[in-house]
């Protein structure tokens, strides 16, 4: 079983908290997400905008639900 904290911001702000911790960098868990998946594409154009998708996602829900100091 996979702690909730690994996919739902709020239960890691709570496993953060409880154990001391004030922020951590979060990295994706897909393979090569880094953009090296995207890099290898026949698509490039399609390519960048997916990760620029991912990367807006991460920076407006992932670490945008809860203020500075508290993001993950």
């Amino acid at each position: 079983m996979i702690r909730a904290g690994c996919y739902d911001i709020d239960e890691r702000v709570k496993d953060m908290n409880r154990n001391g911790v004030l922020g951590s960098m979060c990295f994706p868990s897909f393979v090569q997400f880094c953009g090296q998946l995207f890099s290898k594409s026949k698509d490039l154009d399609t390519s960048i905008h997916l990760l620029r998708a991912y990367n807006d996602w991460h920076i407006d829900e992932w670490c945008g639900t809860h203020p500075v100091g508290s993001c993950p």
